[in-house]
């Protein structure tokens, strides 16, 4: 196999991936990002670091939780969509009583 037919199959696996999984692969970007700016944060700025940590941390968290429902509901097919829709709401408010 060739290095272009490697490349259309990698492509075509991360187009599925960020189709099958869109919540989660953003709240794992959105990690990565504040990290990396805690990072490059002075260490002066405690307030400001902690409270990046605390949104990393709930977004660490809302990583597992996304991926169960996604996977919850993609072997469940009978579900309507107002549940669907009232899972997540009730994820995101779990989410941000815990960062609260």
């Amino acid at each position: 196999m060739n290095i272009t037919a490697r490349l259309k199959t990698l492509t075509n696996k991360l187009s599925y991936s960020f189709k099958r999984f869109p919540i989660p692969l953003l709240f794992a970007a959105l990690v990565v990002g504040i990290l990396i700016s805690i990072n490059h944060l002075d260490f002066k700025q405690e307030e400001t670091i902690e409270m990046y940590s605390r949104v990393a941390m709930v977004l660490a968290i809302g990583i597992p939780l996304s991926l169960s429902l996604d996977v919850f509901f993609e072997g469940n097919t009978n579900i309507k969509k107002n549940t669907k829709i009232l899972a997540y709401l009730g994820m995101v408010i779990l989410l941000v009583v815990y960062y609260l």
